[in-house]
């Protein structure tokens, strides 16, 4: 792998621009992906690839060998972030995950409330007001997530419990839960720690859905506070299939 070299999305930008040209007066290499390269008017030292960021194999190819992509792109017209921001982030995952390349996400104070103000520190909280702010709290949820474990969104992953249980199921990475949190569906069946059990079903008894039922993974518990039983939490691990 080449160790200077990187992929700029969004290199026609104001921030994508910017820190294409920085690398290249720093040395490295620079590719940049575009839907229409030969209308382009960009810096000559630049390698204009054609593609798109919506597209997983186009940012794939554009990213191979890289050891840096900055992502730095945005729906066209800056619309439709709420169908197209998040996919073309788990693309420029896939294609680092692969290449084992470092991602640059250029920041904004969009993840930000009132309550972060007046000074914003880096360890400040991320209550966002506005649509465009949750989805770039969300963009920065996934790469956390995707850096520590590397579990990105989609990906399948094996939870295990302390009962020894070990449930085969696809990753959603979300804010809806805590960072330090996971949730299951309950009543799932016809998976059993990873294994498909269609074959043990009378001939048209088989659930239209097939998964992994979270009671298996369960412990016994009671809530000393509430006096109530606690039987669908429990601590767990979670590691990618």
């Amino acid at each position: 792998m080449t160790t200077k070299s990187a992929l700029v999305l969004g290199a026609t930008g104001g921030a994508g621009g910017a820190v294409a040209e920085r690398l290249l007066k720093a040395g490295w290499s620079v590719r940049a992906l575009h839907r229409r390269p030969e209308g382009v008017r960009g810096d000559a030292r630049i390698a204009w690839i054609r593609g798109d960021a919506m597209s997983a194999a186009d940012v794939a190819a554009a990213a191979e060998g890289v050891s840096l992509i900055v992502h730095a792109v945005n729906p066209p017209g800056y619309r439709n972030w709420n169908t197209l921001v998040l996919p073309m982030l788990d693309n420029t995952i896939a294609a680092a995950e692969r290449n084992g390349a470092r991602i640059l996400l250029p920041g904004t104070v969009y993840n930000y409330g009132p309550d972060a103000f007046p000074d914003i520190a880096e360890d400040a909280p991320q209550n966002a007001r506005t649509r465009k702010g949750r989805i770039r709290v969300e963009m920065e949820r996934r790469l956390k997530a995707a850096a520590d474990r590397g579990i990105r969104n989609g990906d399948r992953v094996w939870l295990l419990s302390p009962t020894g249980a070990r449930l085969n199921v696809q990753a959603m990475v979300t804010e809806r839960v805590g960072p330090d949190t996971c949730w299951m569906p309950f009543h799932f069946s016809g998976r059993w720690q990873g294994a498909d059990m269609l074959a043990y079903y009378p001939k048209g008894a088989a659930p239209v859905v097939r998964g992994e039922a979270v009671n298996t993974a369960t412990t016994y518990g009671y809530d000393s506070v509430t006096m109530m039983q606690e039987t669908k939490t429990t601590i767990c691990n979670i590691e990618k299939a």
